[in-house]
């Protein structure tokens, strides 16, 4: 493509070169321009992308987009220079041009909150296969369409990497793309130039607040979604959760037309004679085509705000009845949500991606109300995040464990006891007796917890605490099939640990 041609509505204006230079590809990492491409200097939080012009011009780079007023570039490149008030805007424009606007071709579902995201856009995905639609998938556990299965290495990715996987979607037959959509996407402008048909809002909790700053920026961000991209359009959907006290605040600031779902008598798709319990969920479901009656296999009541969510995507669709009930019920569990670990010692193990203090909180009040026998919760934090939310997560498993061990989750540059002893923090005043994990238990009968940083460990440690009849939660991790630990990804899976360790492991009796 032709660089005047790419250029055309996008914010940059060319202060060096013609615009008859062919393009042949765009990149934001210095190590992926290739032979005639254009190079995107973006100022990050950790590295200035204008640091690295030298190397995206030594592999090849023909156009580079700045915001610095003042650069060195060798005389012996012949390179063109474009300048922008904005890099993260102008690549997100010039993806989309370079692409073709895919997201315009495609129906496209934006699903935006603190929780619920990632069950709500495997609820849709299957409403939408049962309606006869080809859906593709961009989320958390991985970005999926047509069969194609790629691992997720953000929730949302950038704005260069969205357009072209939305491109190669629409290149194949898809035509609904679901997305999940991080504040960190919103705040850092990936999602710009994408063309929402629906914007679905799950929940609002604390999280986060290590990008963001204060509660009131993150919701900022949550709101802006269909502040600029939602409302402004008026073919586009709101589907809000008004049951949450900000869902309640986006359908007053909000257009007329939205979809409110819930259990409260106002929503529009609500649930009614709600029974759930270990082995899932049975619902009736009121909404502007009739009533349908749900059966769900996912575990926690929670979950049927996801599938009042997906049930409302249904509806603003005008999707089927049928086909609603159908792909509800053929969604028989979701990666690392209230994932159960099948055994042969009457344990109920569940691994969940629960890593904020609300999250935590939904997980094991329902825990408490179902489970017959004790809660072993065992969880960590993650470091160079949110250090608020330790204590609120010990305080949360305090309130509603037998049984803790506090552990990893992924530690990154931080030591990781010294994350634990803020957890630990949040135990204090509680009636938690604090034991060595080495410690040979003939019976555990009042509240304990230990600390062992090391993950694995720690698996095997609650696996010896555990009982027939007990529940023991491994929250934090869910899917995740590695731990970071200073700047290594090291394969770790919750899972497959604790299914190894329940072959090497004996319960106290």
């Amino acid at each position: 493509m032709k660089l005047g041609t790419l250029m055309e509505g996008v914010a940059v204006s060319l202060v060096r070169g013609t615009p008859e230079l062919e393009v042949s590809s765009i990149a934001y990492d210095s190590r992926k321009v290739k032979p005639g491409g254009l190079f995107v200097a973006i100022k990050g939080r950790q590295f200035d992308g204008h640091q690295f012009i030298p190397q995206a011009l030594s592999r090849g780079a023909k156009a580079i987009v700045v915001e610095t007023q003042t650069l060195n570039i060798p005389s012996n490149f012949d390179v063109a220079i474009l300048r922008t008030f904005d890099s993260r805007q102008a690549l997100a424009q010039l993806a989309a041009r370079f692409w073709g606007n895919p997201s315009a071709g495609l129906i496209l579902i934006g699903i935006t909150g603190t929780n619920g995201k990632t069950t709500t856009a495997y609820l849709v995905e299957s409403v939408l296969q049962e309606a006869g639609y080809v859906p593709g998938v961009i989320g958390t556990v991985s970005y999926r369409y047509r069969g194609q299965v790629f691992p997720a290495l953000q929730t949302t990715p950038e704005s260069l990497d969205l357009h072209y996987l939305l491109r190669q979607m629409l290149d194949v037959g898809v035509d609904c793309a679901i997305l999940e959509v991080s504040s960190h996407a919103i705040a850092l402008k990936r999602i710009a130039e994408c063309r929402f048909k629906i914007g679905v809002f799950t929940s609002f909790s604390q999280d986060h607040l290590d990008f963001h700053g204060t509660m009131e920026e993150y919701w900022q961000m949550k709101e802006k979604f269909f502040r600029d991209y939602i409302w402004p359009v008026d073919s586009s959907i709101s589907v809000v959760n008004g049951d949450e006290l900000k869902g309640k605040e986006l359908v007053q600031k909000g257009p007329d037309s939205m979809i409110v779902y819930g259990l409260e008598e106002a929503a529009m798709v609500k649930a009614q004679n709600l029974k759930i319990s270990l082995e899932g969920i049975h619902s009736e479901i009121y909404t502007p085509q009739g009533l349908l009656e749900i059966r769900s296999r996912l575990v926690g009541d929670f979950n049927i705000h996801n599938i009042l969510a997906a049930v409302a995507v249904g509806v603003a669709l005008e999707i089927p009845p049928s086909s609603i009930q159908r792909g509800i019920a053929n969604v028989q569990g979701i990666p690392g949500r209230m994932e159960s670990i099948e055994n042969n010692r009457g344990i109920h193990i569940f691994v969940d991606f629960a890593h904020t203090p609300d999250a935590l909180t939904r997980v094991l009040r329902f825990l408490n109300r179902e489970a017959r026998g004790r809660i072993i919760t065992l969880f960590g934090c993650g470091g160079d995040r949110d250090r608020g939310k330790r204590p609120l997560m010990g305080q949360v498993a305090a309130k509603y464990s037998d049984l803790i061990v506090l552990t990893s989750d992924n530690p990154r540059s931080e030591d990781p006891l010294a994350i634990l002893a803020d957890i630990e923090k949040g135990l204090e005043g509680c009636a938690y007796s604090k034991v060595d994990s080495n410690q040979v238990l003939t019976s555990v009968t009042k509240k304990l917890y230990t600390v062992v940083a090391d993950r694995r460990e720690a698996i095997r440690v609650a696996l010896s605490w555990s009982q027939p009849g007990d529940v023991l939660l491994l929250a934090g991790k869910g899917h995740e099939s590695y731990q970071i630990i200073g700047n290594e990804r090291i394969p770790f899976d919750d899972r497959q640990e604790v299914r190894q360790a329940l072959t090497e492991t004996k319960s106290l009796s």
